[in-house]
């Protein structure tokens, strides 16, 4: 007798774990297909950050995606009783003398960032940083540990799991069976694997390879999140991350020697210690040019839908998203008109 199932979930990466929670909390059945290949949400270092710091202003829906960021994951501790969302501050090192005075001046002017922007000038007290103009205290932030949050969810919910690579051969649409699965709906959530999808490769998915470092450092620095031209963020005891570069004109899709070196040079601007690399990692980001994630219906198959393009924030964007695609799923809730896929139907070809 064939399963039968409410969602085929393909991927396992933020979004596909973050969509199989709604599933969840809603009583509804699923299958998660997906291969032990690593995707950029096992390497990513998995910082949110409500505002985007070289223009000092709010990202896209910032209240309302930060609410639901720290319900989800928060929830997920619960279900999974591990440690997934570590709130941090992000100290942002000003440049120069005019950056400080912008800061404040932006955050006098625009309310919404008061919640967020502390219009103090923080001084530098650390004789590991180099930060003579001193920091911009950016709050509500922090890092998910997504490599920790999917391992766990695959272990606790095992026999969910298909572990193989999604067979698009395998997929019958006219009697909605994967195999011997009987499914209603199906969710792709493949990240940079869309490209090979043939119900949704028309969709134009950029691949943003991105870096980063884990190191080890001599300094003792607070439990904050230090930013510049890259990140120092800390992993607990002498651990940090160093991150990340977004490169779309790549010659590999493994780390180089050339982006380490890139890496460590923007550290070195700010940070003075000494340290040892502990490991280096890449991956692709599913990435969009117009830096809105995609969600919504296939104009053809009217059972297959698309969640991706979670990009540099998929920490912040995976939460809000899987939310507002199960809901225009089950409640016909209408998907905010940025993020529909529908604004790329013109390039199907019939």
């Amino acid at each position: 007798m064939p399963q039968k199932v409410d969602y085929l979930i393909v991927g396992l990466g933020i979004a596909g774990v973050c969509f199989a929670k709604q599933c969840l909390d809603n009583n509804k059945t699923f299958k998660i297909v997906a291969d032990n290949k690593k995707q950029a949400s096992h390497v990513a270092a998995g910082m949110y950050n409500p505002i985007i710091l070289f223009r000092f202003t709010t990202i896209h829906r910032a209240v309302e995606q930060m609410d639901q960021l720290v319900k989800t994951f928060g929830e997920f501790e619960s279900l999974l009783n591990q440690k997934i969302i570590h709130p941090k501050k992000i100290y942002r090192i000003f440049a120069n003398q005019h950056e400080t005075e912008i800061w404040v001046k932006k955050i006098s002017k625009k309310p919404i960032l008061q919640k967020f922007l502390n219009p103090e000038i923080i001084p530098n007290t650390f004789e590991g940083i180099h930060a003579p103009y001193g920091f911009g205290e950016v709050m509500h932030c922090g890092w998910v540990d997504m490599s920790l949050l999917i391992e766990s969810f695959k272990k606790q919910f095992n026999e969910h799991i298909i572990n193989e690579r999604f067979d698009y051969d395998s997929m019958d649409t006219e009697t909605n069976k994967y195999g011997d699965i009987e499914v209603k709906q199906v969710i792709f959530a493949e990240g940079v694997g869309l490209e090979h999808n043939p119900y949704f490769n028309y969709v134009p998915i950029i691949k943003n390879k991105g870096e980063i470092l884990e190191l080890e450092i001599d300094q003792e620095l607070p439990d904050i999140i230090f930013k510049s031209k890259n990140f120092l963020m800390p992993l607990g005891g002498n651990k940090y991350y160093v991150g990340a570069t977004y490169d779309v004109d790549y010659d590999s899709p493994e780390p180089t020697e050339a982006n380490k070196e890139l890496l460590l040079e923007k550290l070195s601007a700010y940070y003075k210690g000494e340290y040892t690399v502990v490991e280096h990692r890449a991956a692709f980001r599913p990435t969009i040019e117009d830096r809105r994630s995609i969600i919504g219906e296939h104009p053809k198959f009217k059972n297959m839908f698309l969640l991706n393009g979670m990009g540099t924030r998929g920490s912040f964007n995976a939460p809000s998203l899987s939310q507002y695609l199960f809901n225009h799923i089950e409640h016909k809730s209408e998907i905010p008109e940025e993020y529909k896929l529908s604004r790329f139907n013109h390039l199907l070809k019939d």
